[in-house]
């Protein structure tokens, strides 16, 4: 039996947006569109930006990679 892949997707501020079927199933709640993922998901590193998830020390650059020009 293969494993389902999760998928959720967000917005630029991590805000969720979709998730299909096996990420319904990790995330049962059912209003978790607009959340930011780290809230809904359990992180370590949720609350320790007053901005809020995605947004701390640990998590700004694995979510959004500084490019060069």
């Amino acid at each position: 039996m293969p494993i389902p892949s999760i998928v959720i997707i967000t917005d630029e501020d991590v805000r969720i947006l979709y998730r299909n079927r096996a990420a319904r199933e990790l995330l049962k709640a059912e209003k978790i569109y607009g959340n930011c993922l780290g809230d809904v998901m359990p992180c370590v590193h949720s609350d320790e930006s007053p901005a809020g998830s995605g947004h701390g020390q640990h998590c700004a650059n694995k979510l959004y990679p500084q490019q060069s020009d």
